[in-house]
């Protein structure tokens, strides 16, 4: 089973294979597009996912927002995926950016001043 799309009596009817694009890209990509369309889903995840889409604005071009819409799901399909492969590259760059920034310890001024700060902050409570 394919991907592919009908328009009729004003409704694009998308047909999506969950073997070349999950569910979750389907909302990801569907979310971009809110503001212009209403989104029934519908069928199931694991055969075969029905979008349903009606355009806020009937003028819409529908044909060619099938297109788009596959487009922008590629485009969101290849984000994920490139993400996915270079996750642990992504997660040592971070752990290395937090881990090389070492606090200094507090000298005895800033120590004595937040003790001052911890008790007029306790006094204050009592009230």
């Amino acid at each position: 089973m394919g991907s592919g799309f009908e328009v009729k009596n004003g409704e694009l009817v998308l047909r999506i294979n969950p073997e070349v694009y999950s569910l979750e890209r389907v909302y990801a990509t569907a979310y971009i597009f809110l503001d212009k369309y209403y989104f029934i889903l519908d069928g199931d995840k694991n055969k075969e996912i029905i979008v349903k889409i009606k355009p806020k604005d009937a003028k819409q071009d529908l044909e060619k927002f099938a297109y788009k819409f596959f487009e922008e799901m590629l485009s969101i399909t290849n984000y994920f995926n490139q993400f996915e492969k270079n996750k642990d590259v992504i997660s040592m760059v971070l752990q290395r950016a937090l881990f090389s920034i070492t606090p200094k310890p507090l000298t005895g001024k800033e120590d004595k001043e937040i003790k001052k700060l911890d008790e007029e902050i306790r006094q204050e409570a009592n009230l």
